[in-house]
């Protein structure tokens, strides 16, 4: 690992911790205390033992085969993950749902059966469903949960669930979508351990799998894997030549949330850098399938109920919405709410801050990346612009903490010569 990735570990390490104390400052609550107690006791003083107790056992029973310490890596780490998540699973019906799983794996469940029902996820009221037991956890349950009326997530996160939703429902009676997202989540390991260089590749299943900013929501049932899972498998697609696949890959992550759309800009700057020269339509021609899909799925959800879709997916997260998700998080948002600045349930337009700072930035971001776009600098700039967007967006929550830190994991990585190879520039790729 060169000077440079070490010195982005390091940035990111402190970046990070930084946030961590700004929630801890800032928030009503701890950081990490939204599902378990004692939190700081279990996920940063019993993860990091088992971390090292995983990559210990590695070095004793494979202290020179790559290989095979890897494999012992991946079994641990995939086996501790599924063994936490099992368990939590297996207690549900005997704890309260709000008090053990994330209510965006509870909504995305009822969403999923709207749809099977042949209803509107984006036109429905959740008030009578599971989901109607979270309360508004920002009024301590003095006011209604604006998220009754809301379903912010984009469309493939719930068309991705209602195949698995219907097949073990009927026949087995029994659904979680966090063992959908386990999958994911094992699907993800397994992709780092083929991709990484070795011995890097030990270091991201362990920082993957037992990340002390991400572990908690993963047995909680964050939906964030599906995007990044995407979003990793387009951007490796794409350094191998395979355009066509890259493009669906990306589409699925942009189908699932928000936060993935700030990847295209520097998706298609990669994309123009290795098919030029030549006229744009020939080369991004082979994103055309993909982009149909796109526009296909995010239309018909659209015209299905156009107030209930704009107002779901983006006014009620930039509050505009009669009722929108309270300002909040880590960032400028819970800072003006503690201080008083601005009522947190109020309107305010905090796409001033995006407009003045996270564009520029962005901007700068994207010109720099015309320079040098490698797979890891593609993550790099994403991570960086995404972290400015949130930051002075109306909420920025820890679960995009988590992101973060396995965004800008991927940005440091070494990857092996398989998993970003040089294919050729042709425009006829």
């Amino acid at each position: 690992m060169n000077g440079i990735t070490i010195r982005r570990f390091t940035f990111v390490l402190i970046l990070l911790l930084v946030l961590y104390v700004m929630a801890e400052v800032f928030s009503g609550q701890q950081a990490f205390s939204y599902f378990f107690s004692p939190t700081p006791l279990f996920w940063f003083g019993i993860l990091p033992l088992l971390l090292v107790f995983a990559y210990g056992l590695s070095l004793i029973f494979a202290p020179s085969a790559d290989e095979m310490r890897t494999r012992i890596v991946l079994i641990l780490s995939i086996g501790i993950l599924v063994t936490v998540c099992t368990l939590q699973m297996l207690v549900r019906p005997y704890r309260p749902l709000e008090a053990y799983v994330h209510d965006g794996a509870i909504q995305t469940e009822e969403a999923s059966h709207f749809l099977l029902q042949g209803k509107n996820p984006y036109a429905s009221d959740y008030r009578g469903t599971a989901f109607g037991v979270f309360p508004d956890r920002f009024s301590d349950s003095t006011r209604p949960n604006p998220a009754w009326e809301h379903y912010v997530y984009l469309p493939g996160s719930f068309l991705i669930v209602a195949p698995w939703q219907w097949s073990l429902e009927r026949f087995t009676g029994w659904f979680d979508v966090r063992a959908l997202y386990l999958l994911f989540w094992i699907a993800f390991l397994l992709l780092l351990a083929k991709t990484v260089q070795a011995p890097w590749r030990d270091l991201a299943i362990i920082l993957t799998a037992l990340n002390p900013f991400m572990l908690k929501f993963i047995v909680a049932g964050l939906n964030d894997i599906t995007v990044l899972l995407f979003l990793f498998l387009a951007a490796l697609a794409l350094y191998r030549g395979r355009y066509t696949s890259s493009g669906f890959a990306l589409v699925f992550a942009l189908l699932m949330k928000q936060s993935a759309w700030l990847f295209v800009p520097f998706y298609l700057v990669a994309v123009w850098q290795r098919r030029k020269p030549g006229p744009w339509r020939q080369v991004y021609r082979p994103l055309f399938p993909s982009l149909l899909l796109l526009i296909v799925v995010m239309g018909f959800f659209f015209l299905w109920s156009p107030g209930a879709f704009y107002d779901d997916v983006w006014k009620y997260a930039n509050g505009s919405a009669e009722l929108s998700y309270p300002a909040s998080g880590l960032g400028i948002a819970q800072w003006m709410a503690t201080f008083h600045v601005i009522d947190p349930y109020g309107h305010f337009p905090f796409w001033v801050f995006s407009l003045c700072i996270g564009i520029p930035s962005f901007l700068l971001l994207l010109r720099k990346s015309r320079l040098d776009i490698s797979l890891q600098n593609i993550f790099w700039y994403y991570g960086f612009t995404l972290l400015v967007f949130w930051f002075f967006a109306r909420y920025f929550n820890d679960t995009h903490l988590g992101y973060l830190a396995l965004v800008f994991l991927l940005a440091a990585l070494p990857y092996t010569s398989s998993g970003s190879s040089d294919q050729s520039k042709s425009v006829s790729s």
